[in-house]
């Protein structure tokens, strides 16, 4: 080998190219993925239902204006929560919003 192909690489610069990633969604996509849980058409997970409930208790104690203003004006949540309300934890999701 020549001494010529056994250079030190620690020595030579490296340069890191910048990435920016540009990101365009809608304010609610976050919260529309949360609630396309709701979208199946077989029976939920009542564990997962567990949690979909715990999280929508956070939102709406953080948010409840934006939360309760989006069910009400988008009434296929209130259809899908109707159509799971065999489960324990989402018929508490529903009486949540019944009461409020």
């Amino acid at each position: 080998m020549d001494s010529d192909d056994d250079e030190d690489l620690s020595t030579q610069p490296t340069t890191i190219p910048e990435v920016r990633i540009t990101v365009k969604a809608n304010k609610n996509e976050l919260f529309e993925r949360y609630l396309s849980f709701l979208e199946s058409e077989e029976e939920l997970n009542p564990v997962l239902c567990g949690y979909f409930s715990k999280v929508f208790t956070v939102l709406v104690g953080a948010k409840t204006k934006q939360v309760f203003s989006y069910v009400y004006t988008h009434t296929r949540v209130l259809d899908n929560l109707i159509r799971h309300s065999y489960q324990k934890s989402i018929a508490e999701v529903l009486i949540r919003l019944l009461n409020t």
